[in-house]
């Protein structure tokens, strides 16, 4: 770090004094280095030099602050010059976060920098400057970075570019397919210097595994262009950890056929969507939450009828009233429902009790209109209601 150049600082002298000393090396104090050092190189018509702690001598250790030094000739005062002793750290930051590649992804920054009354400033403090730098230098192969999973689980860096042997100049991390449901910050450490940071802003990765979607289909004759596909609403699982929070924004396209990419119009924004003029046959409806989320796709056939349905060859859903205002029952062709679950027209879920033979009370809930959702098989299916 240190070099034989020697840099030369103007100091506030006397009108008949000419500049003595200029400082060649200040280290910063950093990590377990909690005193810097500062030489002064003087020519020989100084003999002296007080600091302003007391300290007397052509060099100084200090902890952070302010603080300047006189130069004395015969006594006489020839140079005054303040300074300050700054404290170095680590600053380490998120950059974002994002959903790619089918899996959710994290990045962030680290570098060495000045601290000044807890907030970080970025700058040139470990670029191997010949005049000044941190007290202790760090040493890349032994520096680098991890993610935290809920505070507690250090992950191994497997799917991690950047994350080994880190500059103290400066270098991006990038953490790809992390595991969701979880929340996540970043932590360095140094091992030369003695330095283990844990930046304070978190991260959440939804889980959103068990996300599902409200679809209503209309059909149509063949060639009359009558059908319509409506996404009502995706529907977290409030069960799963760090879950999306109703209503769910996010991005829908319809697409044509079982596979392939033949969409329909275009994208549309926000938490529900519809497309018409459609033809009979099957659609994939996909939706991709904006919260950095796995994508969610549906499966539906515009067929003749018209009705609310899952996949084409999934048994009907049926929901009908019954003789008690406050009872309805809910049943599929091949028997019973399972895994019933109630929606209102915001998405929002709500209590429904199942009181036997395919009976449900609704009795807890206002006047509206709801969804009713079922699980058959892999599939969703759902249907519409008026209380």
């Amino acid at each position: 770090m240190r070099g034989p150049t020697i840099l030369m600082i103007c100091g506030l002298l006397p009108a008949v004094a000419l500049a003595q000393c200029s400082s060649t090396w200040i280290g910063y104090p950093f990590g377990s280095c909690t005193e810097g050092d500062i030489e002064l190189y003087c020519n020989g018509e100084v003999d002296s030099v007080l600091w302003s702690d007391g300290q007397v001598g052509f060099e100084a250790h200090l902890p952070p602050g302010d603080y300047a030094w006189q130069a004395y000739q015969d006594a006489q005062v020839v140079q005054t010059y303040p300074f300050q002793m700054k404290q170095l750290g680590w600053g380490l930051s998120l950059s974002g976060s994002s959903w790619q590649s089918g899996g959710f992804s994290i990045s962030g920054w680290a570098e060495v920098g000045e601290y000044t009354d807890s907030a970080f400033v970025s700058g040139a403090y470990c670029d191997d400057s010949a005049f000044h730098g941190p007290c202790c230098h760090p040493v890349d192969s032994l520096t680098y970075v991890r993610l935290v999973q809920d505070g507690a689980v250090e992950l191994s860096p497997v799917n991690c570019i950047g994350c080994e042997s880190l500059p103290c100049y400066g270098q991006m991390v990038w953490f790809g397919n992390v595991p969701s449901g979880h929340a996540y910050h970043l932590r360095l450490h140094d091992l030369v210097c003695g330095n283990v940071v844990d930046d304070t802003a978190e991260v959440i990765a939804h889980a959103c595994d068990n996300l599902s979607l409200l679809v209503e289909t209309s059909g149509t004759q063949p060639g009359a262009m009558q059908g319509e596909v409506s996404l009502l609403a995706a529907v977290p699982d409030t069960t799963e950890p760090y879950p999306l929070q109703a209503p769910v924004l996010g991005t829908a396209v319809l697409y044509r056929g079982l596979n392939g990419w033949d969409m329909v119009g275009s994208a549309i924004q926000g938490t529900s969507a519809s497309w018409s003029g459609l033809d009979t046959g099957y659609y994939r409806v996909v939706f991709t939450p904006d919260a950095g989320c796995n994508q969610v796709s549906d499966t539906v056939n515009l067929s003749w009828t018209t009705g609310i349905e899952g996949a084409a060859d999934m048994p009907t859903l049926l929901v009908a009233r019954t003789d008690v205002p406050d009872h309805i029952r809910i049943r599929l062709q091949s028997g019973d429902a399972a895994q019933v679950r109630l929606f209102n027209a915001t998405g929002r879920e709500l209590t429904i009790r199942n009181i036997g033979n395919g009976l449900y009370d609704i009795g807890a809930v206002p006047s509206g209109v709801y969804l009713v959702q079922v699980k058959a098989g892999g599939t969703f299916l759902s249907a519409r209601f008026l209380r």
